[in-house]
């Protein structure tokens, strides 16, 4: 029996959504509510923050003094909603500015339904009437996510590309081999928490005598089901064996052809179902 193996390959999955790009913070009434896209790719239904600061600047025309509580309604940290207060100093001329610097978010978690994001401000008199300001103006800023619960459109993502060296026939001069049970085996563990298939783009043999030779199977280019773990197994590797073989490709015409070199393009296939109803998970150091 020979078994040829290759080294163990990871890609973080996370790394192909890390770009969370800074967005304003409008609160032009005492409560609004706008629709926020943070990824193209996903609905994000839950963010736990693993950096991130928020900060606002604001105005009045009143000629006193403001007490002002903003509020951001989704942003949760150990059930507390997150709130910071301020005051609008009148110094005998308007417009009156206040600048709240940066505050840090990290291990917040942001709750949105349908992408909704919620800001509310209160601006109140010494006497303790409620007025209203211009338009408080506000940035999230440099955000990163340790954990997202939400669904992702479909998409392809390409994860690598590698060669299995064969060196049974490097000193090959002469006769005939034949394999009993060729088979080429994948393992593929996945800690990523959505459906999500494996696909070979590209299966190629380079043979001793300077052929290449493309593996056809149809199981392949239908995409391999992975197993994936449920939104309560956060951490955990789901594993996935798949197995190619006389029956389901041409594997044992291409072993037979004194293969050197297999080459193949792996990638993965995100909701290939392209179903808009399914919540998965993925966390910073989700991998395949």
């Amino acid at each position: 029996k020979l078994t040829y193996a290759n080294k163990q390959i990871s890609e973080n999955i996370a790394s192909h959504y890390e770009a969370l790009p800074d967005f304003p913070l409008v609160i032009a009434e005492n409560s609004v509510e706008y629709e926020i896209e943070l990824f193209e790719e996903m609905n994000v239904e839950e963010m736990r923050l693993s950096s991130g600061t928020v900060r606002f600047e604001l105005q009045s025309d009143h000629q006193e003094s403001l007490e002002v509580l903003i509020t951001i309604p989704n942003l949760k940290k150990d059930g507390e909603v997150f709130s910071t207060t301020t005051t609008i100093n009148y110094t005998g001329s308007s417009p009156s500015v206040a600048v709240i610097d940066p505050i840090d978010v990290t291990g917040y978690s942001l709750l949105l339904t349908d992408n909704k994001l919620q800001l509310y401000y209160q601006a109140l008199t010494s006497s303790g009437d409620d007025v209203q300001i211009y338009p408080i103006l506000g940035m999230a800023e440099n955000w990163s996510y340790a954990y997202i619960k939400g669904s992702w459109v479909t998409d392809t993502i390409p994860i690598i590309r590698d060669t299995l060296n064969i060196d049974l026939f490097d000193n090959w001069v002469d006769g005939d081999i034949t394999f009993a049970d060729p088979k080429l085996s994948l393992e593929i563990e996945n800690s990523f928490g959505f459906p999500t298939a494996a696909t070979i783009s590209e299966l190629r043999v380079l043979t001793a005598d300077g052929e290449s030779i493309l593996l056809q199977s149809d199981d392949l280019q239908n995409g391999i089901s992975l197993n994936y773990p449920s939104l309560s197994e956060e951490g955990v590797l789901k594993q996935t064996s798949f197995s190619l073989n006389r029956n389901n490709s041409n594997i044992d015409d291409i072993l037979n052809s004194r293969p050197k070199q297999i080459v193949y393009d792996l990638s993965v296939i995100i909701n290939p179902s392209n179903d808009g109803n399914t919540t998965g998970f993925m966390t910073d150091d989700s991998k395949l």
